[in-house]
């Protein structure tokens, strides 16, 4: 069974640290990983803790462990940090509806 490796960072320090590296905004981070942008706030400050409900939610969206958001353990190295990715596959999707909204206009304009 390998170690739990442990930080002495807090649940703020770790949340902030998954927010930066996503480059969202706190009204895409809440509208996609289902928490109000009020606890965003909260948690931001360290004035409040996520309930177990939010701590999923916000597992399921980072792409890491509850343990590591929580307390800051990991087992196999650091957790998965998907929002960089899921942020490019939204900006992909971005282009590619600006672009069929582009060519539509011009589709209607021959009409």
């Amino acid at each position: 069974m390998q170690e739990k490796k442990s930080t002495n960072l807090t649940f703020a320090d770790r949340f902030m640290s998954l927010l930066e590296s996503g480059g969202l905004k706190q009204i895409e981070i809440a509208e996609k990983a289902g928490v109000s942008r009020t606890s965003i706030i909260h948690w931001k400050s360290g004035r409040s803790l996520p309930s177990g409900m939010e701590l999923y939610k916000l597992s399921k969206f980072f792409g890491c462990s509850m343990e590591w958001l929580l307390m800051g353990e990991e087992e196999e190295g650091k957790p998965i940090q998907s929002v960089a990715i899921y942020k490019e596959r939204a900006d992909i999707a971005e282009k590619r509806l600006e672009d069929l909204k582009k060519s539509m206009i011009g589709v209607i304009k021959k009409f």
